[in-house]
């Protein structure tokens, strides 16, 4: 009986073994970026719906899987339009691409001088990865005439600033403390 167990518990992780699919591992860093020569199309960042850079930079050192991207590595010119920010996106030939898919896209606050955008997407075509969720957090600051656009990549995705639960959430938590509530004092009669 032993010999026979031994036998099918080989054959069964010989089967596994054999029939494992492969696959590359996803990405998990993060990485600093800047948008170069910014330019909006309002007289403050509160009036702006398009912000555009020239070209967009890596601005500091990859953290994780994203460590190898050199300093001043290029990914293009963006354009960020704040009426469809699922068409931003950025992309290097050599280190890879993000591209917003407008799930979970939001402008995180917006005013006369400030402007926060959070994008979720895909992170594609770093080499030895697999597609990946990602997260980008890009924040413009306006002083007099000038802006300046900084960019993090991060990935895995990062959950948005101030993500407010779902009302099933809310109405769960709000339960389970009526029902505390209930037994103290079933408990205490």
């Amino acid at each position: 009986m032993k010999t026979f167990t031994r036998s099918a518990l080989f054959v069964a992780a010989l089967s596994l073994a054999m029939n494992g699919v492969g696959s590359a591992a996803t990405i998990n860093g993060s990485l600093p970026l800047s948008g170069v020569n910014a330019v909006q199309n309002g007289a403050t960042l509160a009036l702006s719906t398009v912000i555009t850079s020239t070209a967009t930079v890596t601005s500091g050192d990859g953290a994780g899987d994203f460590l190898p991207v050199p300093l001043f590595t290029d990914f293009g010119p963006t354009i960020l339009d704040l009426a469809d920010l699922a068409s931003f996106s950025i992309f290097n030939a050599v280190y890879g691409s993000f591209i917003a898919d407008g799930v979970g896209n939001v402008i995180v606050g917006q005013d006369a001088d400030f402007l926060d955008v959070y994008l979720r997407g895909t992170y594609t075509g770093l080499a030895g990865f697999e597609p990946s969720d990602a997260s980008l957090r890009i924040s413009v600051n306006q002083s007099g005439s000038s802006i300046s656009q900084a960019i993090t990549l991060n990935a895995p995705a990062v959950a948005p600033p101030g993500e407010v639960p779902e009302p099933a959430t809310l109405a769960l938590s709000g339960l389970a403390l009526i029902a505390l509530g209930v037994l103290r004092v079933v408990r205490t009669a």
